[in-house]
């Protein structure tokens, strides 16, 4: 029993102590949510048009491994994997059937969430240098009060 437990806290210091913890354990979110979800999962739609992980990866030029841990939750999609892999399904699938519309959704949205993110991270930039200009504004200040002392002082 206390080798167990010891084996269990060992094993929560090791991964905290850890300088690269699984991706998994690292959720990447905005607000809450994961960054880039797709509608319908890459597995299904990968099988549905009959390709394998290997003729994914070599269209694609996304890793085979990424690819195998993308389909099993491992790791959350980039949104440069993620459109570039449903391109390549689109691509590779029957215009108009359910397969393409399924990869060309998914694609839409990992641009629309990716332009999202863009545009959040432009905002938060603005607000940083409207923040510094303030601040910049105030030493300014500060220097000249400074400077206004300075002269006092010579004169006495």
């Amino acid at each position: 029993m206390a080798k167990r437990k010891n084996e269990q806290v060992r094993a929560v210091n090791l991964e905290r102590l850890s300088r690269n913890p699984r991706p998994s354990r690292q959720e990447k979110t905005l607000g809450g949510k994961p960054l880039f979800q797709v509608p319908h999962p890459l597995s299904e739609v990968r099988e549905s048009i009959g390709m394998s992980q290997w003729q994914l990866a070599n269209a694609s030029g996304v890793p085979r491994s990424a690819i195998a841990n993308y389909e099993l939750g491992r790791y959350a999609f980039s949104a440069r994997d993620g459109i570039e892999l449903f391109i390549v399904l689109a691509r590779n699938a029957a215009p108009k059937s359910l397969e393409y519309r399924k990869a060309k959704e998914n694609a839409a949205k990992l641009v629309a969430d990716q332009r999202e993110l863009c545009r959040k991270s432009r905002l938060a930039i603005q607000c940083q240098r409207e923040a510094l200009g303030r601040k910049d504004e105030e030493v300014k200040g500060v220097e000249a009060d400074i400077d206004a002392k300075e002269a006092r002082l010579r004169e006495i």
